[in-house]
């Protein structure tokens, strides 16, 4: 899963916070992980992590072989306000955040908060469910996700923002009788299964990468995908422009030794 902190916590270093807890103990990968995506890559606790502090509005993925909870001693909340909002730089690329208080938020709310920015996507979830990614518009509590930005911004996250309380599925607009579609593909590969990919067009689709594609989120492990590169990123989903013909080239990504299903709908095709 992946996890946030929003409270100040008495002790500075990540591994005086985790290491002592009951089924935890000292790091070892076998028994638990914990990792966070940063500047391209994945930071592992042994590479930095441990020694650095929790910190609001960045999430990491924790991963323990067997159930924990992880209580973390004496916090203090924040004193963000109207006149004090939380702020955070994210850099061009991929980043993974987390929600920076102690209620859920709505990231379609965040956007509109900083000008409504088209070089930024839809938030990105890990789902253990189904071990894949999906759109979601709410950022739970004590959890956090990823966003792809194509340019680096600095977001603020007013207090204001409504206390969202249930996932919320992202909707798109197509209008058929303006010549746009589009096409879900759902691959499932035992028990992981991904409504990540598609493609289609929109009169809105920009030739490179644009809030209508749907790139592929840096996972800490493989997982079951469709994916087309396009402007130098991988895509799960890719809306073109409008055009009479156009041929996409997809790899599927998946356990050679497993059988991997695609499904779509015959009657959109046969509308196409």
């Amino acid at each position: 899963q992946i996890i946030s902190i929003p409270y100040q916590l008495s002790a500075n270093r990540i591994s005086d916070l985790l290491e002592p807890i009951k089924g935890l103990g000292a790091y070892n990968k076998k028994n638990w992980r914990l990792v966070r995506y940063e500047d391209g890559v994945n930071v592992d606790y042994l590479d930095g992590l441990s020694v650095s502090p929790f910190q609001a509005g960045k999430a990491y993925w924790f991963i323990s072989r067997n159930p924990v909870e992880l209580n973390l001693g004496p916090a203090i909340a924040p004193d963000y306000s109207a006149t004090k909002p939380f702020t955070v730089s994210l850099k061009k690329g991929w980043n993974q955040i987390g929600n920076p208080f102690p209620f859920d938020l709505s990231w379609n709310e965040v956007l509109a908060a900083n000008g409504s920015p088209q070089g930024v996507s839809n938030l990105q979830l890990f789902n253990p469910l189904t071990v894949s990614f999906e759109d979601a518009d709410v950022l739970r509590k004590f959890s956090g996700g990823f966003v792809y930005l194509d340019a680096d911004y600095k977001f603020t996250f007013p207090v204001t923002l409504s206390r969202k309380g249930s996932r919320t599925q992202v909707t798109d607009n197509y209008q058929a009788e303006a010549g746009e579609w589009k096409l879900p593909i759902t691959l499932q590969q035992g028990d992981a299964k991904s409504a990540q990919a598609g493609i289609g067009m929109h009169h809105l689709a920009q030739t490179g990468w644009d809030r209508l594609d749907r790139p592929s989120p840096p996972g800490l492990f493989p997982v079951a995908e469709l994916v087309t590169h396009q402007s130098g990123l991988d895509l799960n989903q890719s809306v073109v422009p409008l055009a009479a013909y156009y041929s996409w080239n997809y790899q599927v990504i998946a356990d050679p030794s497993g059988m991997v299903n695609l499904t779509w709908s015959n009657k959109l095709v046969g509308q196409l």
